[in-house]
């Protein structure tokens, strides 16, 4: 007997409501009266895998059998892989469904995005998740150029003006929004404390985090803080955000436009990003003009968005000096000290940890070196400099090298570098503090992608980096650890709390 009408009706109220447990026992009723229905299946499995049951998910997808439906099954399962932590085995499963003939373009486009994005983030492989996307030019040309520009950046394909200037066209013709929003019917009320808003997807223990607390801290002192959430979640950061928090918006599910109406409604005084190049979406919002005084700030701020809806690219002059301002359509406010803060989390003692690093006695005789980045900014560039120290010993420190697509991608390029190769590969962030910590070694940044976090917290632990110098004509991205290696300090909260308060206001900071 057929499954009823009003029971798939309901099941899928209850799955766009998201009300998961119940989708299930609704679809499970349906696939009941329906044995053998791909569709309900494939609900039925979505609904196991969001309820946290992946073997119950695994199974209702190889239980289809229907070939119009293979692709659909495959990038479910592929999702409850990754979710699982499988991700060697999801990325086989996403390729089978991008490389399937008889894959639907929407799935495939949505397997492609996240393969991409694992090409990209977890093993290392920028060119591979370029050439995806550029396998769908003709109906994603934006995913595609973006792609590429991402590739360059990465593999050092194009110097500092040439990508500065590709990617302010792209963000002119795919991101920038045709108009500004229209005025508010109402004037915004004078208000003695003023109103800054807060838009990132990484408002929890990411760099973005670590390196904005300090500083808001002391700020909520001053002014009221609302957070606009692009992506949430909860840990022991994101607890001590909310704190601060005059208001907290979940906005994860806001395309640009609702998103612009919602930053416009809050009535802000100034609205500061944290998600710049991670969240073009937002970058779409906010070229709509929401507030009336912008500025771009962590997050994405590897160089210029290329858009004029900013009052200000927050750095400072090691960051973004004289010499490369040209190459950023926002005006650069520098910071007086460090663009950045940084907050130790409390599971890590750094004073104790320093202490130990400096009874190591690390020297470039020994010849160890150590490299300790996302593996996608291991780029020939990095390789030649490498190969100039002559490494006794390389250690490879991350846990993306657990995944064989990582080391299948990027040992042969790694061949003959060092007389001999070591992988640790730490979970979590307290693990791989504590990696670090107890590593003898001289780290190596990158290039031309350079470190930036990790850079901050070897230095926080006293250890020894290698940096090659950066040009003039340098982007930000470049510089990131030579301007932390000068930097005098990182726990100046109160004074970048001051610069942001008086930016916000309209004031130079003095």
């Amino acid at each position: 007997m057929p499954a009823s009408s009003a029971t798939l009706a309901a099941a899928i109220r209850a799955r766009d409501a998201e009300d998961w447990q119940t989708a299930r026992q609704l679809y499970a009723a349906a696939l009941a009266a329906s044995p053998g229905s791909p569709e309900i299946t494939l609900e039925l499995a979505i609904c196991a895998l969001r309820t946290g049951d992946a073997k119950e998910a695994l199974r209702l997808c190889h239980s289809v059998r229907d070939p119009d439906y293979r692709g659909r099954a495959a990038i479910i399962t592929a999702r409850t892989l990754q979710a699982a932590g499988e991700l060697d085995l999801a990325a086989d499963q996403y390729e089978s469904c991008v490389q399937d003939p008889q894959t639907p373009l929407r799935v495939r486009i949505a397997a492609i995005t996240t393969l991409a994005d694992l090409m990209l983030n977890q093993f290392g492989n920028p060119a591979r998740a370029a050439a995806l996307f550029h396998s769908v030019e003709d109906s994603h040309p934006a995913k595609a150029q973006e792609a590429r520009l991402i590739a360059d950046m990465y593999l050092g394909k194009r110097r500092g003006p040439a990508l500065a200037r590709a990617f302010t066209a792209h963000a002119r013709q795919f991101i920038a929004a045709p108009a500004p929003l229209g005025r508010m019917l109402r004037p915004a009320p004078r208000r003695r404390r003023l109103r800054i808003g807060l838009l990132s997807p990484s408002w929890f223990a990411t760099p973005v985090g670590f390196l904005t607390l300090g500083a808001l801290r002391p700020l909520s002192q001053k002014a009221d803080l609302f957070f606009f959430d692009r992506r949430p979640q909860t840990d022991w950061l994101s607890n001590e955000l909310r704190a601060v928090a005059a208001d907290w918006h979940d906005v994860s599910r806001d395309d640009a436009a609702a998103l612009a109406r919602t930053l416009q409604q809050a009535e802000l005084d100034a609205l500061i990003d944290c998600g710049g190049w991670t969240d073009l979406t937002a970058l779409t919002a906010l070229s709509m003009r929401p507030c009336a005084r912008q500025f771009k700030w962590v997050g994405g701020q590897a160089l210029t968005t290329g858009l004029d809806c900013f009052e200000g690219f927050l750095t400072d002059a090691r960051q973004v000096p004289r010499s490369a301002e040209s190459l950023y359509t926002e005006p650069i406010k520098r910071f007086a000290d460090s663009y950045v803060t940084y907050t130790p989390p409390p599971y890590f003692d750094f004073v104790e940890a320093q202490q130990r690093s400096l009874k190591q006695r690390i020297s470039t005789r020994s010849r160890v070196f150590a490299l300790v980045s996302n593996p996608a900014k291991i780029s020939p560039t990095t390789l030649k400099f490498v190969q100039t120290l002559r490494p006794k010993k390389l250690l490879l420190i991350d846990s993306r090298w657990r995944f064989s697509h990582t080391r299948s991608h990027l040992l042969p390029a790694l061949e003959g570098v060092a007389d001999s190769i070591e992988y640790l590969t730490p979970k979590g962030h307290r693990e791989y503090l504590e990696t670090l910590r107890d590593t003898a070694a001289t780290f190596i940044d990158t290039r031309p992608y350079s470190m930036g976090l990790t850079a901050i917290e070897l230095l926080l632990l006293a250890k020894p980096i290698e940096a090659p110098r950066a040009r003039a004509d340098a982007l930000m991205y470049e510089r990131h650890c030579l301007g932390h290696l000068k930097a005098d300090r990182f726990d100046h909260y109160e004074t970048q709390a001051a610069q942001l308060l008086q930016w916000c206001k309209g004031l130079e900071s003095r």
